[in-house]
């Protein structure tokens, strides 16, 4: 593969399948002018962090000591978002002592996993608050990114295992039924939106696996509204107010929830999770300052700050390309 070609191969993996059904762009080509900078910038970025061993460690070991109940904390989300990072860069740059690296810290969390499936940046008696869902949001999203650049079926299968015993502990204790908790009471941030972005890596797992239970999951998850302060499905879905107006403005765990049901749409091609995905993001579009400043802290100085560049942070909020 030359080099800053992107690799394209996972989208044979079943976590891909169907989407030259439901997508018109999978992912934008390098253009032979740009594909050079690309590389070296992909590059940079494995020297400089992804191939950090220490920080690998520093991660994994989140999950072990498993401090984030002493103040409702996110560390357990580093470990997820860098993994996934590093997946899209091996992808761009083939580099093998990159592999390693992250083959070794996948193995690391695929550690510190309790006996019943359980992984967690908290502690059992303190489990479910905060952004304990979060962080095992990304513990999934991490996995099932790795598990798309794996040549290894062993280790496939081993990642496979760990993902719906993970998601099993989640679903015995969160979801409809008696005795669980409502998944928009298991934290108190932002009515519980962070805890309901869980629902792309539960779409994802689904769709790996053909498992109806992560299906079910999913629809239940959307039929909350996604946030105990509102219904933010439905407001989408209605498109009758602006997203700045919703009850909750954290704009990166709600666009988290709406990449969750972009997926949902792409497994089931029912056109309500498809409307609803297009609105808001057209709606974005068409507020990024009001939404922008409606996100921002309400610290004078810096809320100044933030508003004078509100369209800098504003870009991922793309329309998605759906057929």
């Amino acid at each position: 593969m030359k080099k800053g070609r992107l690799d394209m191969s996972i989208y044979g993996n079943p976590m891909y399948a169907g989407r030259e059904l439901t997508d018109r762009l999978l992912e934008l080509p390098l253009r032979a002018r740009s594909a050079g900078t690309v590389y070296r910038t992909a590059e940079l970025v494995a020297e400089k962090q992804l191939k950090n061993t220490l920080l690998w460690k520093v991660f994994v070991e989140m999950f072990r000591t498993r401090p984030d109940a002493e103040n409702g904390g996110w560390r357990g989300e580093y470990w997820g978002k860098m993994m996934r990072g590093a997946c899209f860069v091996y992808r761009v740059t083939r580099d093998e002592e990159l592999y390693s690296v992250i083959r070794e810290a996948v193995i690391g969390l695929l550690d510190t996993a309790d006996p019943d499936g359980r992984i967690s940046s908290y502690p059992r008696d303190k489990e479910f608050f905060g952004w304990d869902m979060w962080c095992r949001k990304y513990v999934l999203l991490g996995l099932e990114y790795f598990w798309d650049i794996c040549p290894e079926e062993t280790l496939r299968n081993r990642i496979t295992a760990a993902l719906c015993a993970h998601m099993g502990y989640i679903m015995s204790k969160v979801g409809p039924g008696e005795g669980k908790m409502s998944i928009v009471d298991t934290s108190t941030a932002w009515g519980g939106i962070n805890s309901c972005s869980i629902l792309e890596p539960t779409v994802k797992l689904y769709s790996l696996t053909g498992d109806e239970r992560y299906l079910d999951f999913a629809k239940y998850i959307v039929g909350t509204g996604g946030c105990k302060l509102g219904n933010v499905f439905e407001l989408a879905l209605n498109n009758e107010i602006p997203p700045y107006k919703y009850p909750v403005v954290k704009a990166y765990e709600t666009m988290s929830f709406f990449e969750g049901v972009a997926e949902l749409y792409r497994v089931t091609l029912d056109e309500r999770y498809l409307r609803a995905v297009v609105n808001f993001t057209d709606a974005v579009l068409k507020t990024i300052p009001s939404s922008a400043a409606a996100a921002a802290p309400t610290s004078s100085s810096t809320t100044r700050r933030r508003r004078s560049r509100p369209r800098r942070g504003s870009r991922s909020c793309r329309r998605p390309a759906f057929r």
